[in-house]
């Protein structure tokens, strides 16, 4: 039987112990059927025939592959395994699976700490996701290059501008030659009569540049593929979303609507699932989980300058690396970065595509954001001048909040 599996680090409350929190906890991810008889004896209810089938056939299962103790007790490295068909039959295996694997065990009072490490997928669910349906080739054929280090800008103010001023900025960025220009977070789809004329204004500025703008369509799940569709029937050449706002489930009916353009997720609010006091989701896992939604291009962070680049690096390797079922890399987007720290981020991430998202700096510096910008896409293709360095001193000398 092939199964998907997740492992966690756990931490057992102590009135329960590790191996019966764990059979509580593969109870709840499987058929949900069980009580607890005292304060530590778990007791599975015998159920009928029909019950029994059913934890036969689709039960959970956990395996511990390390443990020990500590001054806070007990502590395991564990394994769960569900069977494919649980998050096959929902429709929507995004929402199984975080329903199955980051539902319960999050809450249950038999745990007191958990943290989703990893998951490894079945083949007919991997296929199931897809995962981005663009992704790092489908942005290289769009872009007419494949330079795998590519630069974007978030333009600013996050809010108040006119069509017409936005428009203006986003023709004036590909004239510098910059990859990718997004909206903000801030920038939600529009309820205004507005948001066909952005795209449209913004669409004729760029001409025939190798420049894309992402549109943010971030809006309620009623209305965001009808959104989207709007989107590139008015010529918008990448959409953007919120996800973890829209939520992943949301992501995936959007990746599998096909729209025909990328779709880059923004991490807001993401951080929340992050294991705060060994409680959450990694980042790698939840960056994962973005490229199987169907992500093609997502924030990881920056490796300079951060408390854990490590981890800032296994996020950009689970973008990157191959999956059985998911056909195309999802492009890591390297968020605060600016015209010194682009080696630094590469040798720290190593090779694969790469999108060195612009700090909030680049508008700030004397000689203007054409000029800043200009700098900045020539550093991220590696044409390093005087100005660049001029450049990269100034910005040094910020201290970079974001």
């Amino acid at each position: 039987m092939n199964s998907v599996v997740t492992r966690y680090w756990v931490r057992p409350h102590p009135d329960y112990g590790l191996r019966t929190a764990l059979e509580l906890v593969a109870e709840e991810a499987g058929v949900g059927i069980c009580s607890l008889a005292g304060a530590t004896t778990l007791r599975i209810l015998p159920g009928s025939d029909r019950i029994r089938s059913y934890r036969d056939r689709v039960g959970a299962s956990f395996e511990v592959i390390d443990q020990g103790t500590d001054d806070d007790g007990e502590w395991a490295i564990v394994d769960l395994a569900v069977p494919e068909e649980t998050l096959l039959r929902a429709g929507n295996a995004m929402a199984a699976w975080l329903t199955v694997f980051a539902g319960d065990i999050f809450g249950l009072r038999c745990i007191r700490r958990a943290t989703a490490l990893g998951t490894t997928l079945a083949p007919a669910v991997a296929e199931s996701l897809g995962g981005p349906r663009c992704g790092w080739p489908g942005l290289a054929r769009l872009l007419g290059h494949d330079r795998q280090d590519l630069s974007g800008v978030i333009l600013k103010p996050n809010l108040g501008m006119s069509p017409e001023e936005i428009a203006d900025l986003v023709g004036r960025l590909a004239d510098c030659g910059i990859d990718f220009v997004k909206d903000d977070e801030l920038n939600m789809c529009p309820v205004d009569g507005e948001f066909e004329k952005r795209i449209r204004l913004a669409q004729e500025a760029i001409g025939d540049r190798p420049t894309l703008y992402a549109v943010n369509i971030t809006s309620p799940v009623t209305s965001i593929v009808d959104n989207a569709h709007r989107a590139v029937d008015a010529g918008a050449s990448a959409v953007m979303v919120n996800g973890f706002i829209a939520g992943l489930p949301v992501l995936h009916e959007l990746a599998r609507a096909d729209i025909g353009v990328p779709i880059h997720v923004h991490r807001a609010m993401g951080d929340l699932f992050l294991p705060r006091s060994e409680h959450g989701i990694t980042l790698p896992l939840l960056s994962l989980l973005a490229r199987l939604a169907g992500a093609d291009l997502y924030h990881i962070g920056t490796p300079v300058g951060a408390s854990a680049p490590e981890e800032i690096r296994e996020a950009f390797q689970a973008l990157v690396t191959p999956i059985g079922g998911i056909p195309h890399p999802t492009v890591p987007i390297s968020t605060r970065a600016s015209v010194s720290s682009r080696l630094r981020t590469r040798d720290a991430l190593g090779d694969g595509p790469l999108m060195h998202m612009a700090c909030g700096a680049i508008w700030l510096p004397p000689v203007g954001i054409t000029s800043a910008a200009t700098a900045f896409a020539r550093a991220v293709r590696g044409q390093w001048g005087i100005e660049e360095s001029l450049l990269a001193d100034w910005t040094e000398k910020r201290v970079m909040t974001r």
